[in-house]
């Protein structure tokens, strides 16, 4: 019961329906990457970019709620053949305790989003997923994929 707590907690921070005296905010964080791997023996090259925008939010009892949302773009060519790849991602996580990435205990995970990848003979995949976990459990994990050839 207390998982189905800390999941609306997360879901009114997303609206912005949390008082402001109920957790400090750890602030706004935007990482961005863009870079490509060679390798001439192979004949490959891959080019990736995107970015993360998310938002930690540490409560006074611990628990740290962190909510963002990604995109992604890849195109890669090997001996002649290309893919790309695009997607979209939005998370929220509560964790009972956070202290990386590495290090934490999580009480609720939910992701959704898409990704999209276009093979060079034109056929085109979607990927849909939604997920939830609670209490380190998976309890919802639906996903589903879509290939359409030209």
């Amino acid at each position: 019961m207390a998982t189905a707590g800390l999941g609306a907690a997360a879901l009114l921070v997303a609206a912005g329906a949390l008082p402001a005296n109920a957790a400090s905010t750890e602030g706004r964080q935007t990482f961005t990457y863009d870079n490509c791997f060679i390798d001439d023996e192979m004949g490959l090259v891959s080019c990736f970019e995107g970015s993360q925008r998310s938002i930690e939010v540490r409560t006074p009892s611990g628990v740290v709620i962190i909510q963002g949302e990604s995109e992604f773009s890849d195109t890669t060519t090997h001996r002649g053949e290309t893919t790309t790849s695009t997607g979209a991602h939005k998370f929220v996580s509560v964790f009972a305790s956070y202290i990386d990435g590495l290090f934490f205990e999580a009480n609720v995970i939910k992701l959704d989003g898409t990704s999209t990848t276009t093979f060079s003979d034109g056929t085109t995949c979607i990927f849909e997923t939604d997920f939830l976990s609670g209490t380190e459990d998976l309890r919802y994990d639906h996903g589903t994929l879509t290939c359409t050839a030209p």
